[in-house]
């Protein structure tokens, strides 16, 4: 031990003479201290790992624990939002004193907001942004009473029928900007240089030097080198920053919503971020609501306010606010920026735009409680270790090496270069530039990342869950009349066609599929001269059926007829007859059976079946609902093709391959499927239908869910338990979807994925989106994911090592040599050396073998590492 030391004392006197630093004589040091050994030995190997990992094991139970408590009481608050509205002109005293009572009992949304203000003005901050917010939200909920006409005159509007000229639109935007929420400022150059001068690290190394130059013993060499190396670190830290900033910003995803607005008298498809506040709008299935609203007509429409809420079921509105309920979220007649679209269509007004629409409140509110997710988490978790380990390891250095050396002044110089070398430094950066180097990569694979850390997240992902149509299928339905002559007459084919046709809502693929076989074969004009449209009662995703009611137009006949299209099973539970060789007959079980029986034949080839039912109404019948939708005749039914496309087989493989467990979650019926599944190659496994999920309690819902690889026939809320259900059992999900009903299992998954050519709400919700139908995109960006995770977990073993491997050293040495055993100035010159290094940390590479299993983010590896 004494030779060991010598020898280190002889290292340390050869690295340390560079800068001339005097070293006693040590040959009196291992004699006089040799009776140290045994308990100092125990201390470093055992004691201070334990006591180490004690701290960290109590803080972090403590920082869950206050965590948890903040979490049950925000869980109380959430129905409560901040609305930060700019202020409206006063209203004229008749309309604000019929409105005085409602206003009066207006409170819960924003009654959170004054108690906080209290809090806020308690500890210094400022309060009237939430006072404004306050106000703001009465001014928008006045607006929803006010009448038509004087609402359209205060926006400037002549008529809702002509809408705002281009010349108006153009001045609106100059002076209100793009109709977009921006949480946070953008980070300019000023607030760069702060950012990278006013890191703890830099600060602790000006520490060291006003204490290496203060009185008696001061350095000035040593001062110098220490500056000469903290302005090296600086820009380091903001050039890296700068790249990763204009990386980002040059990644900004290009996915961009679309509105249907009426400008100069005439129906135009717009960007919604070039919608202003006046702008007439239409709205359509599938369509995000541009703004806040005041609907002026409405048919059947149905609105979906998950991402406001949090409420799974859709939402019904109409042209009138309701005076029975006070509040402003439960107005009928109003409609915010983030909802979308479910069901119907309408036509509205905006209100607010941008920044000052509700939902921009609660982002802003959401982003200063600083939300964290998995990957957050971790890497705090790892931060935290660090610090535990800088926290005890420090004042033990400083209080040994000021012991047996007598310089007090020293050892705490040495002891804060220990310090900086301690903490990873470079930990931000690296991550940043990871995530930001996986962003570019997928970029040129065509897919577009919305949020940075969804790239770290494929990587970790171990379930995806996928919806069939449109996502593994092309969704380019095309009719297939082979095999099903029985069902599927000249009569059928033209009513189905007379549906798609007259319905008002965006046409889907099934529609477009059914119009392209209808006017290839003329139904077109025989269409348009028997029937025109009256009504009609959307499609949604719980009926799973579109109705239209169509007025004869033959020899000028009153009778109406209400023509149904839908999934054969939903359609055939509201028929009672049958339509057989032109003649009525009553649905009975043989006749139900063989159309199942028929249907099922149809599904298990991987056709969508979808039957067709009439009903006659009463004549003069002008509005129908869906409790219309009853004692129906049964006609048939049309099949079309939907072929799976051709990346997904290998796409989906490669991911299971690779360890990602694949689950089918789809509206079809479960023989449709079950071919797909087999078409794609997959191995065989279980499957269940919603209705069967829906009965089942949680322990046996948890057990099916696990057990099977497709649901059918699932609900968007279905979707959301399965989802949600992985993630309770410790599963990274990923969910893969582009229609309206995937969106709320988009936005609750860990990382989303949709298409470029899916809904505008399936995009918005999603966190990745794929610009090209390639679905081996998803299998390159969860490769991508797990590089990034291994650089980065690179970084913190080479930082963790090399530092406490060094410490612990120097902690050692500190005890037997009477003199510090290495200069504070060579500590901080090789940790910055070392994290120049580390720069290139992001372009490395994994092998094969390690990117073969998903990655999770932890911290428990550090501990078990060290």
């Amino acid at each position: 031990m004494c030779t060991e030391l010598q020898t280190s004392a002889s290292m340390a006197t050869q690295a340390s003479s560079a800068i001339a630093i005097p070293i006693p004589d040590s040959t009196k040091c291992c004699g006089s201290r040799a009776y140290l050994v045994p308990p100092i030995a125990i201390l470093v190997d055992v004691g201070l790992p334990l006591l180490l990992l004690t701290t960290f094991a109590v803080t972090f139970r403590m920082r869950r624990a206050m965590a948890s408590k903040k979490q049950t009481v925000e869980s109380t608050d959430e129905d409560t939002h901040i609305a930060p509205f700019t202020t409206v002109e006063v209203l004229s005293e008749n309309v604000a004193d019929t409105m005085q009572e409602v206003l009066t009992e207006h409170r819960p949304s924003y009654l959170w907001l004054l108690d906080f203000a209290f809090v806020s003005k308690m500890r210094g901050k400022s309060v009237s942004p939430i006072h404004r917010a306050a106000k703001a939200e009465k001014e928008l909920l006045v607006l929803a009473f006010l009448p038509l006409k004087e609402l359209l005159v205060r926006l400037g509007i002549t008529s809702a029928d002509v809408g705002l000229t281009q010349q108006e639109v153009e001045r609106r935007q100059l002076a209100s900007g793009p109709n977009r929420v921006v949480v946070g400022k953008p980070q300019s150059l000023l607030s760069l240089t702060a950012n990278a001068l006013l890191q703890p690290f830099n600060l602790l190394m000006v520490v060291i030097a006003v204490v290496t130059v203060s009185p008696p013993n001061s350095d000035w060499k040593t001062f110098t080198m220490v500056m000469v190396l903290l302005v090296v670190a600086i820009v380091l830290r903001w050039t890296e920053d700068m790249r990763n900033v204009r990386s980002s910003q040059t990644l900004q995803s290009p996915v961009v919503a679309t509105s249907w607005v009426l400008r100069d008298s005439t129906e135009k498809q717009v960007s919604t971020e070039d919608v202003v506040m006046g702008d007439v709008v239409r709205l359509l299935p599938g369509n995000v609501v541009p703004g806040d609203v005041r609907i002026i007509q409405a048919r059947s429409l149905s609105i979906g306010t998950a991402a406001l809420t949090g409420e799974a079921t859709p939402v019904h509105k109409k042209a009138t606010a309701s005076s029975a309920e006070p509040g402003l979220l439960e107005q009928d007649n109003l409609c915010f920026a983030g909802t979308h679209v479910v069901s119907g269509d309408g036509l509205c007004v905006v209100l607010r735009t941008g920044n000052e629409t509700y939902i921009a409140g609660i982002a802003k509110a959401l982003a200063a409680q600083g939300h964290m997710n998995a990957f957050d988490f971790a890497v705090r978790r790892i931060v935290y270790m660090f610090i535990a380990f800088v926290v005890v390891m420090v004042p033990l250095v400083i209080v040994l090496n000021g012991s047996t050396t007598g310089d007090w002044h020293g050892a705490v110089t040495f002891g804060l270069s220990v310090a900086v070398a301690l903490t990873p430094q470079m930990l931000p950066m690296i991550v940043t530039a990871n995530l930001v180097q996986g962003v570019r990569q997928l970029r040129k694979h065509k897919a577009v990342v919305k949020r940075l850390d969804a790239v770290q997240n494929l990587g970790a992902m171990d379930v995806l869950c996928t919806d069939k149509t449109g996502t593994l299928t092309s969704d380019q339905n095309t009719l297939a009349l082979e095999g099903n002559q029985d069902y599927t007459s000249r009569d059928v084919l033209k009513l189905a066609y007379a549906n798609s046709f007259f319905q008002s809502g965006l046409p889907n693929h099934v529609d477009l599929g059914v119009l392209a076989y209808g006017n290839k074969h003329g139904f077109a004009s025989e269409v348009e001269a028997d029937w025109a449209a009256v009504d009609e009662i959307p499609f949604n995703f719980e009926r799973r059926r579109l109705s239209v009611v169509l007025q004869d137009l033959a020899g000028g006949s009153t009778k109406r007829i209400l023509v149904c299209k839908g999934a054969i099973e939903e359609v055939l539970a509201v028929s009672t007859y049958v339509m057989e060789e032109d003649t009525v007959q009553p649905l009975d079980e043989v006749q139900i059976n063989k159309v199942q029986q028929a249907a099922n034949a149809m599904a298990s080839k991987g056709l969508r079946v979808l039957g067709v039912a009439t009903r006659s109404l009463d004549h003069g019948r002008v509005t129908v609902n869906a409790g219309d939708e009853c004692l129906m005749v049964f006609w048939g039914f049309l099949t079309l093709r939907d072929e799976v496309k051709a990346s997904a087989g290998p796409a989906l493989c490669s991911l299971m391959d690779n360890g990602v467990a694949i689950k089918v979650l789809t509206g079809d019926t479960l023989l449709g499927a079950k071919q797909v599944w087999d078409t794609i190659g997959m191995p065989s496994t279980d499957g269940i239908e919603g209705h069967n999920l829906a009965a089942m309690e949680a322990d046996q819902f948890l057990a099916t869910v696990r057990r099977c690889s497709i649901f059918a026939k699932v609900t968007p809320q279905q979707k959301v338990q399965i989802v949600t259900m992985l993630q309770k059992n410790d599963h990274i999900v990923g969910f893969l979807g582009d229609g309206t009903n995937d969106a709320l299992a988009l936005r609750r998954a860990d990382v989303g994925v949709s298409v470029d050519s899916g809904t505008d709400v399936a995009k918005d919700a999603a966190d990745v989106v794929l610009l090209e139908k390639d679905l081996q995109i998803l299998g390159t960006g969860m490769v991508i994911g797990r590089i990034i995770y291994g650089n980065t977990i690179k970084y913190i073993k080479f930082s963790s090592s090399s530092s406490f491997g060094n410490t612990f050293s120097i902690l050692a040495a500190a005890v037997w040599l009477p003199f510090t055993p290495i200069a504070p100035i060579q500590v901080l010159l090789l940790n910055l050396l070392y994290n120049i290094s580390q720069v290139a940390i992001p372009w490395d590479t994994m092998d094969p073998e390690f990117l073969k299993k998903p990655k999770k983010w932890s911290a428990k590896f550090l501990g078990v590492y060290m």
